[in-house]
């Protein structure tokens, strides 16, 4: 019984240690990843091209005439391309 009992505190002591592990792996993920949506959104914001990083005046026009892909991804995020 004793022995079951240590088993199963051990057990669920490694659950307890493996989702926290798993916790730090995906805080660590958002952070990454809201560093790349950050840094994305500034690049656009001073003009340059998402895709060909190129810089326009009018980023806009761009995008719609050169990928229209993209624009069209944009606006239905969920529907596979």
């Amino acid at each position: 019984e004793a022995e079951n009992a240590r088993a199963e505190s051990e057990r669920r002591r490694q659950l307890l240690v493996d989702e926290r592990d798993q916790h730090k792996r995906t805080e660590r993920r958002l952070v990454a990843t809201r560093g790349v949506v950050t840094r994305t959104k500034r690049r656009i914001a001073a003009g340059a091209c998402p895709k060909c990083h190129a810089r326009f005046p009018d980023l806009k026009e761009h995008m719609h005439a050169e990928h229209p892909e993209y624009v069209q991804h944009l606006a239905n995020p969920m529907k596979p391309q």
